[in-house]
């Protein structure tokens, strides 16, 4: 067993803070969406006591902006602004065909 010190000297320092250049920063695979693509909806911003059991669950992606969040034309042609981690992109599971041949 290992004894640990209470006085935190024996905290390990595991990796130090990188500066890294914008053009480094790739994007998140599943938080790539783009114009066309098919979402549904997998989460809600905000208090969900007022989400409503009627709420559209699948639309298609109209824009997304340069902050990230994306605008969903609803299956009732609803429109909102959803933050992409509340999202599922049904077109990632699509596999895209091989263009290189």
């Amino acid at each position: 067993s290992s004894d640990l010190v209470a006085s935190g000297s024996d905290v390990e320092l595991i990796r130090e803070e990188d500066d890294v250049s914008v053009y480094d920063i790739a994007d998140h695979p599943d938080f790539r969406f783009r114009t066309t693509d098919i979402v549904i909806r997998i989460g809600t911003s905000g208090d969900t006591s007022v989400t409503k059991e009627n709420e559209p669950s699948v639309g298609q992606v109209a824009r997304v902006d340069v902050s990230s969040k994306v605008e969903v034309v609803w299956a009732d042609d609803s429109k909102t602004i959803v933050l992409p981690q509340h999202l599922y992109n049904v077109e990632s599971e699509i596999e895209e065909p091989d263009r290189s041949e």
